[in-house]
C-alpha cells in the first residue's frame, strides 16, 4: 500500500526526471 502523498511525490519526481532527460 502506498500513501497518496508518497505516490504524488514519486510521480512528481518521475516527471521531473523525464523532463530533465528530454
Amino acid at each position: 500500500y502506498v500513501k497518496p502523498g508518497v505516490r504524488r511525490k514519486l510521480k512528481s519526481e518521475a516527471a521531473r526526471k523525464a523532463r530533465r532527460s528530454k
